[in-house]
């Protein structure tokens, strides 16, 4: 007879997914899963390019230096547009 006073689990198969390389970035926290939309074109075109000019790179490098150049073209226009005159120390002049 069955003990009724633990409640039935239903069993979740899981398949169980690639082991984790060592210095992989999937290991690496610095990095996390992305997913986005991306006109198929530009994959299949970077994709190619990366290939045939022998880049180290793969996508997720590719995107993740765009990105980056990007949030830092950003951050460097509100700043700058947002600095305050420097004074030269001569009356009336600022720069």
């Amino acid at each position: 007879m069955k003990d009724s006073s633990t409640p039935h689990r239903p069993t979740i198969s899981r398949r169980p997914g690639r082991p984790v390389k060592p210095g992989s970035k999937r290991s690496n926290p610095e990095y996390r899963p992305w997913s986005g939309l991306l006109r198929g074109q530009y994959v299949r075109d970077a994709d190619l390019v990366l290939k045939q000019t022998d880049d180290p790179r793969d996508m997720s490098d590719l995107i993740t230096e765009l990105l980056g150049n990007w949030v830092s073209e950003r951050r460097n226009k509100k700043q700058s547009s947002s600095a305050e005159p420097v004074s030269l120390g001569l009356i009336g002049e600022a720069i």
